[in-house]
């Protein structure tokens, strides 16, 4: 087999093991990403609402009729 065909193959197999890797270990982070990025904005949402309002828990409590 010659240098070039040698050279040719090399190649291909790298590009194969990127695909690979690719799969097996980006893609499972982008799954996990995906999943929770929703979560992280409506929790900033709510850590800004709770922050602006004065750091304070919500009033109320257990109130009774008279």
């Amino acid at each position: 087999m010659s240098d070039s065909n040698k050279n040719l193959l090399k190649i291909v197999g790298m590009i194969i093991a990127a695909i690979l890797i690719w799969k097996i270990v980006v893609a499972p982070i982008l799954i996990i990403a995906k999943i929770l990025l929703p979560f992280a904005i409506v929790g900033g949402v709510v850590y800004l609402i709770y922050r602006g309002t004065g750091g304070k828990a919500l009033g109320g409590g257990r109130r009774t009729l008279p």
